[in-house]
């Protein structure tokens, strides 16, 4: 195949194991680009599109290559613009240095050799995560549309989709970890959609929202996830298509097939994201509308030896050991209860370290309730270097 994304590889072996025949595998990729533009193209025909240009940085990565090649396969009314490409001038990047997926959603800031950039969205170095951006008018304030905010768009329309379609009750959810953002979950919530959390890791969450959903949504805030769709969910679509008073656009089918039920696919996203938006007639802004992130803080702390911590087995947000330290955090939460406080501690599956994360109404208090989580960590599970 020679240079390509991870998801790019996935497709391929997926169609390769299904015996589609490629003469040149290294060339048409088993027809991913192809594949995607025309679904992209069926599911936004009938909405007529002013034209608009859609800045993807590439954070340094091999996922340009594909970004470029993409382009030339969509139709007129979106154009791709790469930035932050390997080698490319003014401004040769790192990978991942300043830009990408991660950097964006982490830091809240713009990617390198974005400053100026109204709008755009960041994938990662081998493009299987994505982020949104935009610069609100309002106050120019830089906002983040991350996983979180790509989940609930995507499931709040699929929900509405799915219920017009003359079948009997399909099951549509979402799959999360425990490091969503609160104000995510309660949006989800409130609006009546099933919310399933899994342990970290996008193997936890596909697993997750195949077996308990006919329309699984399912993304880390980082980005990196997808749509899955049920056998059920295919045959009631194409029931409904032979049925013109109930089919209507954008075409479910082709939606369903813009995304990867292989792995998390960051053009795919991005592509799904903009359908979904144009299909709802909805700016970036009234994305971001749908709920407001509570501030959050992530922080790390060194252990002499992390497997003192043993989460329970029904959710990696809860220490069943050492009880001590699960009973202090418990005590630190109660005290930001009334602020909209939650924090937890797990277990680096890597290195001696523990990761906490805390989340409130307010930075201040999201920051003061991680370093106090940090402090107990250090204090009742041998913790390294100085007192945080």
């Amino acid at each position: 195949l020679g240079e390509c994304t991870t998801p790019v590889l996935h497709h391929c072996v997926r169609a390769r194991n299904a015996r589609v025949r490629c003469l040149r595998p290294s060339r048409d990729f088993y027809g991913y680009f192809r594949d995607l533009a025309a679904n992209f193209a069926r599911a936004t025909k009938e909405d007529p599109q002013p034209k608009k240009t859609l800045v993807v940085d590439c954070a340094g990565g091999v996922g340009a290559l594909s970004v470029r090649r993409l382009a030339r396969e969509l139709p007129g009314w979106l154009r791709l613009q790469v930035v932050n490409a390997p080698g490319q001038t003014p401004g040769v990047v790192t990978l991942n240095e300043g830009c990408g997926a991660e950097c964006v959603q982490r830091t809240r800031r713009p990617p390198a050799h974005c400053e100026t950039l109204a709008s755009g969205c960041s994938v990662d170095g081998d493009a299987d995560r994505v982020v949104f951006w935009y610069r609100r008018h309002t106050d120019g304030a830089f906002r983040v549309l991350d996983g979180d905010k790509i989940a609930a768009l995507l499931v709040d329309f699929f929900a509405h989709e799915v219920a017009r379609l003359p079948a009997e009750l399909l099951r549509v959810g979402v799959v999360q970890t425990a490091y969503a953002n609160g104000a995510s979950t309660r949006y989800l919530r409130d609006r009546n959609v099933r919310v399933l959390t899994a342990k970290t890791g996008v193997k936890h969450l596909h697993a997750a929202a195949k077996q308990a959903f006919d329309v699984g949504v399912y993304f880390e805030a980082n980005g990196h996830g997808t749509v899955l769709f049920s056998d059920a969910f295919r045959d009631h679509v194409a029931a409904a298509n032979d049925t013109p008073r109930v089919s209507g656009p954008p075409a479910l089918a082709a939606l369903a097939a813009l995304a990867s039920q292989t792995v998390g696919d960051a053009l795919a996203d991005a592509l799904l994201v903009e359908a979904v938006l144009a299909a709802r007639g909805l700016s970036y802004a009234q994305w971001d509308a749908l709920y407001e992130d509570l501030p959050s803080r992530m922080l790390k702390q060194t252990v002499e030896d992390r497997t003192v911590l043993r989460p329970t087995e029904e959710s990696e947000a809860r220490l069943a050991a050492p009880a001590s330290l699960q009973r202090a955090i418990d005590d630190l939460v109660a005290d930001f209860a009334a602020f909209s406080g939650r924090a937890f501690a797990r277990p680096s599956g890597t290195e001696d370290v523990v990761r906490v994360y805390a989340e409130a109404d307010t930075q201040h208090r999201a920051d003061d309730l991680a370093h106090q989580v940090a402090r107990a960590v250090y204090d009742l599970a041998r913790g390294v270097g100085p007192r945080p």
